[in-house]
């Protein structure tokens, strides 16, 4: 008789977790192209929690040709499922920084604050309590990933920020992220190669060009990695279009399916001074 092999099974998770990860609404693009502020306006909207740029998400993105794809997702819906947001209905890790992009407040009345302390149950309760809520997490420079990530979670939306390409040259210019061999732990993770350092998503066919770059060439080149693949299924949030045009802004909201809170429409008015 032949041996029987066995595959490897992987630990599960609950079903209510997994149903809320299948929610997600993963926001990204280029950097500069408007990402922290469509985070903030569709991380406000009812039942929305946001999250920003989660340092573990960024890592796991970069490797997902790298884990099988059970091990890979299994991770991921911890993470996001039990991690992030079990811990935000129960009041952990809310970040009360004023000035940061992902401070609480900029995407939750000051009330919510004092909601969130006085929950007193435990994680299975917390669960219960994340029925209805969504996802809402920005990662930008994640396009190049994409394609394999969607494959994974047909379910999960995505918004891609996009934004006139000579406005995201200069705001980069001005940063000066690219202007020296290495990134200076400005664009993390990095990949090093020779004596430089590369960006997680320049493909690695392009490193021996990218080193042979000027700051100018570099700056293009990150720009021409996150063109979205044509088999994509996505939604734009165009910085230039939707900027001083509130209904606009409301109509893609509606596209996802999401309804604006009065912290949405504050940011909204934010967004418009931002020309």
């Amino acid at each position: 008789m032949g041996r029987v092999v066995m595959k490897k099974k992987y630990p599960e998770l609950s079903t209510i977790t997994k149903r809320v990860v299948s929610k997600t609404i993963l926001i990204t693009g280029n950097a500069r192209s408007g990402t922290t502020i469509a985070g903030k306006i569709i991380g406000s909207c009812k039942n929305c929690e946001y999250f920003f740029e989660p340092e573990l998400l960024i890592s796991l993105l970069t490797i997902i040709d790298r884990i099988p794809m059970p091990a890979w997702k299994f991770l991921f819906e911890t993470y996001v499922g039990e991690d992030l947001m079990a811990k935000a209905v129960m009041g952990r890790n809310l970040n009360l920084r004023a000035h940061d992009d992902s401070a609480f407040y900029n995407t939750n009345k000051k009330s919510e604050y004092k909601k969130r302390l006085s929950f007193k149950g435990d994680r299975l309760a917390a669960l219960q309590q994340l029925k209805n809520k969504v996802p809402i997490i920005k990662i930008p420079d994640v396009t190049v990933f994409l394609k394999k990530f969607q494959k994974y979670y047909p379910t999960i939306r995505i918004v891609i920020c996009t934004r006139n390409n000579q406005n995201i040259f200069k705001s980069l210019k001005v940063k000066k992220w690219y202007a020296k061999p290495t990134l200076q732990g400005l664009t993390w993770p990095c990949i090093k190669y020779l004596n430089s350092e590369v960006p997680f998503f320049i493909k690695r066919n392009r490193f021996k060009k990218w080193i042979n770059l000027n700051e100018d060439e570099k700056i293009y080149e990150c720009i021409k990695a996150n063109i979205p693949c044509k088999k994509l299924n996505y939604q734009t949030f165009n910085y230039d279009r939707l900027i001083n045009n509130k209904k606009q802004v409301l109509k893609s909201l509606r596209k996802l399916k999401i309804s604006p809170t009065q912290k949405t429409l504050e940011n909204i008015r934010s967004f418009d001074l931002k020309r």
